[in-house]
């Protein structure tokens, strides 16, 4: 087993600008350098632990062993011994947006639009899927992005990163495996505990806010431009972005009175499962000029009733929800749906689910795919905005029906 030295004597902390950022303490580079060997101490454990218990030796005192011993036991004193070091240090590498990372070479990424976003300002995917986490295959002084959640899934390089579990449900010893210097998290990232961990470890956080508009696709990219040093692309990326929803807005327009729709991420249980108030799903009708016909907040499961009472002019559905349904006649001809307005004339459609509810760039590409259908230039040639697998915002030919 590896042992941890106790290095609170050798801290150095320094008092950042008391007008920004009030009372907080950050570590100084050096300090980091420290944070990240006892990241890799705590690790070194947690594998020498493993090997011990995989070779099945066996303490002469079992009732000692099942109390001290085993992976989990071993890793949560190991994180302990570390925590309590930067705890009694008073030390917090939590980040706020506008805030520098003080190392960036080691990215971890929990949120698919944030990988997407770190990937756009200069982030890149470490070369090898199957990385070392000694730093071995790091490039010197590079960002790059070592590991993400499972909902990162575009572009392909980042897809093919080791993962790190739900966003929602991510775990300090997965976390800690990818040797972290900087995590960047949805702001419901979670559990909660497992971020604190990660913070009173001396890991940079930064949890970037959500906010389903125009205005928080941007603060996203200040937010992680700032952390990454990286102000000047960022920059850029958000007024092209600006522009990019001004000329969306310019499209608006009411064609044939088709202006209420319902967003579905899929079927759960044979129910769909729709946006209401306050969602991204209704966030994405606005980036397009269309408006949600749920009254609701937030996502529920809605009900032949209720779908029929709302009667949308058109359906909007996430492509894994329909590929998951089995296919778009499926959807059309489910039985909370079919009597809809939307159903039986066949104004249905299909984008990828992290395009269309990601609040990343993409999402404007998603939201102009929606405004052409429904504006009648896919209509009437008889084509459907559709995500292809490389993350394409393309057209493919569906016929009169597929739309």
């Amino acid at each position: 087993m590896t042992k941890l030295h106790n290095p609170a004597k050798h801290l150095r902390l320094a008092p950042c600008n008391a007008a920004k950022h009030h009372s907080k303490i950050h570590l100084k580079a050096n300090d980091r350098h420290l944070s990240r060997r006892l990241l890799a101490g705590a690790r070194s454990t947690l594998i020498a632990t493993k090997q011990s218990d995989n070779a099945g030796t066996e303490k002469a005192n079992k009732t000692t062993r099942s109390r001290t011993s085993g992976p989990r036991n071993r890793l949560a004193s190991a994180l302990a011994l570390t925590m309590g070091v930067f705890a009694n240090a008073s030390q917090s590498a939590e980040l706020s947006c506008g805030d520098r990372a003080a190392d960036a070479t080691r990215i971890v990424v929990a949120g698919g639009a944030l990988a997407e976003i770190a990937h756009q300002l200069g982030a890149t995917p470490l070369p090898s899927a199957t990385q070392q986490v000694d730093g071995s295959q790091q490039l010197s002084g590079s960002q790059q992005i070592v590991a993400v959640d499972d909902t990162a899934n575009y572009p392909a390089a980042i897809a093919a990163l080791p993962r790190v579990g739900y966003v929602r449900a991510l775990s300090t010893e997965g976390l800690l495996s990818t040797q972290p210097s900087l995590l960047l998290a949805k702001e419901d990232a979670g559990p909660p505990a497992v971020i604190d961990q990660l913070i009173n470890l001396g890991v940079d956080v930064l949890r970037v806010p959500e906010d389903y508009s125009i205005d928080g696709i941007i603060k996203k990219v200040m937010c992680i431009g700032a952390a990454l040093g990286n102000t000047e692309a960022a920059n850029n990326l958000a007024a092209n972005l600006q522009q990019t929803h001004t000329d969306l807005r310019a499209n608006v327009k009411a064609t044939n009175g088709i202006n209420r729709g319902v967003v579905i991420l899929g079927l759960r249980n044979g129910t769909p499962l729709a946006a209401g108030r306050n969602s991204s799903g209704e966030g994405l009708l606005a980036l397009a000029g269309k408006h949600n016909a749920l009254e609701f907040d937030g996502w529920k499961l809605l009900s032949e009733e209720s779908l029929a009472a709302a009667d949308p002019d058109f359906l909007l559905i996430a492509q894994h929800g329909v590929d998951e349904a089995g296919g778009l006649d499926a959807i059309l001809t489910h039985p909370a749906l079919r009597f809809t307005q939307a159903a039986r004339t066949h104004r249905v459609v299909v984008l990828d689910g992290m395009a269309m509810l990601g609040f990343s760039p993409r999402t404007l590409d998603a939201a102009r795919a929606l405004q052409e259908a429904l504006n009648g230039e896919l209509l009437e040639a008889g084509w459907t905005g559709k995500q292809r697998a490389s993350g394409d915002l393309t057209r493919e030919k569906q016929g009169k029906k597929g739309l």
